[in-house]
């Protein structure tokens, strides 16, 4: 579920609530003991007849897993319902539309690292190996610089030259032959310079693989009329898919390297 697509944090909370195991069966329960307050107070807070505390709304946060942008969004909805006045309303409204339009950041919806300066990005996204020995390196199965070379198909002096700059920049850690993934975090964000090179070399990788696609592999392109009103929408779901995408990479168990390549562009502008 996202939050951003509320107005009220009560059909939010149901919402969330209907989504549980057994349709959320003694969640009212478990919320009202882990906010330290009696199940009754809960109860008549999601029914309408009482408001939330936004310190109660700050554990119920917690609670449900949210992220630090989700509680922000939540809490101001929260104050939304509680202000009495309107100038009071209209601030708030104003919050909640300046946390909306964050969301839409993908840099915002993924957890936050150390990241790589201007002249680390450089050279790791000037070619789709380093990040793919990257990936490699999380994985027990890939870690020796020799089975990375061979499933990249890269001489080993390459590979080698790729894991020294991985290691001095504190993305991955070597350990003779072992390779290990370190702490930094890769992401680029939308308006990086590095950006149209790391899109480039991801896409001239998948395009290798076209004549050779199996079964669970996807390439889909799809030119299309639309009305400019529904342009944003689709962007929204795609947003959704990249959030629902990053829980289930965030949950597996890796044992392959995978590439996902979306393309949401207006050729041709009204």
């Amino acid at each position: 579920m996202s939050i951003f697509k509320y107005n009220d944090y009560r059909e939010f909370v149901n919402g969330w609530i209907e989504l549980r195991p057994k349709k959320g069966r003694g969640e009212l329960q478990k919320i009202a003991k882990y906010l330290n307050v009696h199940s009754s107070m809960v109860s008549h807070i999601f029914r309408g007849n009482n408001e939330l505390s936004p310190e109660h709304g700050c554990l119920l946060a917690e609670y449900m897993g949210l992220t630090d942008l989700e509680t922000d969004y939540f809490i101001n909805l929260i104050q939304f319902e509680r202000a009495g006045t309107v100038k009071l309303k209209s601030r708030i409204k104003k919050n909640l539309s300046q946390i909306k339009k964050k969301s839409k950041q993908i840099k915002n919806r993924l957890p936050h690292k150390k990241v790589m300066t201007d002249q680390q990005k450089a050279i790791f996204y000037s070619s789709w190996h380093y990040s793919a020995i990257r990936l490699l390196s999380t994985m027990k199965d890939f870690q020796d610089v020799n089975i990375i070379a061979e499933k990249i198909n890269m001489p080993l002096s390459t590979v080698n030259k790729a894991i020294e700059f991985l290691q001095e920049a504190g993305i991955c850690i070597r350990k003779r032959n072992h390779i290990e993934s370190g702490q930094l975090r890769t992401h680029l964000e939308a308006e990086s310079p590095f950006i149209w090179k790391h899109h480039q070399s991801w896409r001239i990788k998948s395009m290798e693989r076209y004549h050779r696609l199996e079964e669970d592999e996807l390439m889909f392109s799809a030119p299309l009329t639309i009305n400019k009103n529904d342009i944003p929408i689709v962007r929204g779901k795609i947003l959704q898919m990249i959030d629902e995408l990053n829980f289930i990479v965030k949950n597996t168990s890796p044992d392959s390297v995978a590439c996902l390549n979306i393309d949401w562009v207006k050729l041709i502008k009204s």
